[in-house]
């Protein structure tokens, strides 16, 4: 799983980058003015679990702690990632868990507007539209189409706003819980505390795709929303009313490397088959 935070108090905008569930996690910290890009890195945490984690494990338990900072020096910096100072491994033996943490200097890019306004695309947050489902005329049509994994992935992302602005002057995009092909596409958003959170989820829920359904699924995917997830920043907005959403836990108020997390909705999360 992937955990990320942005934040911004009294000067500091923190940005944490999204966790896989399943998989991986991180978050950095911007200075300055809303849309600076040098960011200060704080502690990046990142997991890893089933076949993933057993590769990790015998990988990085072999390595001293400065071959392990050289490793992600090079295999890291040059994008997002300016500079790295420190890297930790653990392994997480409750949750059966690889835990990576970074520290480090990055950057993150706002699209600017020539009236002050900002947007910020969240980590890991859109989704691709599934391919269709279909077979040339030659071949059974009964025979029913497979997702060939149970894949399982959720991104975390939370923004702190600046103390320096009001909440009024931020929204963010849309939210959705749909289903196609069997699989679960999952998106949400929320607002609280000073501080914008979206969750951004995906799982296998059905491994068989019978003919009638891919039929069915391959007419949606027009309307399939493929947007990726941004948050805006408006100077001139003084919105009264409150942002559509449900709670929305931030990436401090949980324990993602858990098996119980929120990454999908509740309708979702016992329908695995």
């Amino acid at each position: 799983m992937w955990a990320s935070v942005y934040s911004r108090r009294d000067g500091d905008f923190e940005h944490a980058i999204p966790a896989e569930a399943l998989k991986i996690g991180f978050g950095l910290l911007p200075r300055g003015d809303v849309g600076e890009r040098d960011l200060d890195l704080r502690p990046v945490t990142l997991m890893a679990r089933q076949d993933r984690e057993l590769q990790q494990q015998v990988q990085l338990s072999a390595l001293t702690e400065d071959q392990l900072l050289t490793a992600m020096r090079q295999e890291m910096v040059g994008d997002t990632w300016q500079s790295i100072e420190d890297v930790k491994w653990r392994y997480d033996a409750k949750s059966q868990a690889s835990v990576m943490t970074i520290v480090g200097l990055g950057t993150v890019d706002w699209d600017s507007e020539d009236d002050g306004s900002k947007s910020l695309t969240l980590p890991g947050g859109g989704f691709s539209p599934p391919e269709r489902r279909v077979r040339a005329d030659s071949q059974d049509q009964k025979v029913p189409f497979y997702n060939e994994e149970a894949d399982y992935t959720c991104y975390v992302t939370t923004v702190r706003l600046p103390s320096t602005t009001q909440a009024s002057q931020w929204s963010f995009n849309k939210s959705f819980d749909t289903r196609l092909f069997g699989r679960n596409y999952y998106r949400t958003f929320g607002m609280r505390d000073g501080a914008i959170s979206m969750i951004r989820g995906s799982r296998v829920e059905r491994r068989e795709i019978d003919e009638a359904t891919a039929k069915m699924d391959n007419a949606r995917i027009a309307s399939f929303n493929n947007s990726m997830a941004l948050i805006y920043y408006d100077p001139a907005s003084h919105r009264s009313e409150a942002l559509p959403g449900s709670p929305v836990p931030a990436t401090y108020d949980l324990d993602w490397t858990s098996g119980d997390v929120p990454c999908l909705s509740s309708a979702s999360k016992h329908l695995v088959r």
